[in-house]
């Protein structure tokens, strides 16, 4: 026989909410699990967001600006490979080390010839791509022109912000010993890229062991020029 007391409708009650809030414990609890596991697998698949410019593999996001000597002397060839084949596995060993969010610029010396990827590009792949179709080229190395070239685009893309400057050349004493008003300008657009605190590193696939003559002036004298005279 059962017999309903005044007390026990509290009772009944106070089940009610313990069992509710019980449910909810064991709910949030699910959901802390959850999360954890969520964040330990994102930890080990090391993803980049970059919308914020900020990546889980230990550091930010670097425009890799790569200056590539072009010009006629690059073709020498003092082993299997050229200057140039040898600037070009180093730049892939560089590029090896970067990271997804990197940005990637590919300039040459040349004057009147450049590459089609000036404007950064996230794509590694399509890096390399244009990095393999640089050929050397009749053509002698433009200084003024590339470092014009350099302004500009740290100038017009402000992201990633840390950028880093790798320039691969021979460093033809023609080119890179000028005189006069050549030398102090280029010394300035140098400095300039260095007081905006960008890593610049200059690699020499020219050595020192080879001397290079070149013709740099063509006159004809006495003039004018006879038939039949030497």
């Amino acid at each position: 026989q059962e017999t309903d007391w005044a007390a026990m409708k509290f009772l009944v009650e106070a089940a009610r909410k313990q069992s509710r809030r019980l449910r909810w414990e064991h709910l949030l609890l699910l959901v802390v699990r959850c999360l954890a596991l969520m964040f330990l697998a994102t930890a080990f698949a090391r993803p980049f967001f970059e919308n914020a410019f900020s990546s889980v593999a230990g550091r930010d996001p670097r425009h890799y600006i790569v200056v590539l000597d072009d010009s006629y002397s690059m073709g020498y060839t003092p082993t299997n490979e050229s200057h140039l084949e040898q600037g070009k596995e180093a730049i892939r060993q560089l590029i090896q080390s970067s990271i997804r969010g990197d940005a990637y610029s590919l300039l040459t010396l040349s004057s009147m010839t450049q590459s089609d990827l000036i404007a950064p590009s996230y794509r590694r792949d399509s890096f390399l791509s244009e990095l393999d179709s640089i050929e050397v080229t009749e053509l002698t190395a433009d200084l003024t022109g590339t470092f014009s070239q350099l302004d500009s685009l740290i100038h017009d893309t402000p992201q990633p912000r840390q950028k880093e400057i790798l320039l691969v050349s021979d460093f033809q004493a023609r080119d890179w010993n000028p005189k006069g008003n050549r030398k102090d300008l280029l010394e300035s657009r140098i400095s300039r890229l260095a007081d905006n605190q960008i890593r610049f590193t200059f690699l020499n696939v020219g050595g020192n062991k080879h001397t290079n003559y070149s013709v740099t002036n063509l006159e004809v004298s006495p003039q004018p020029v006879l038939i039949g005279q030497p």
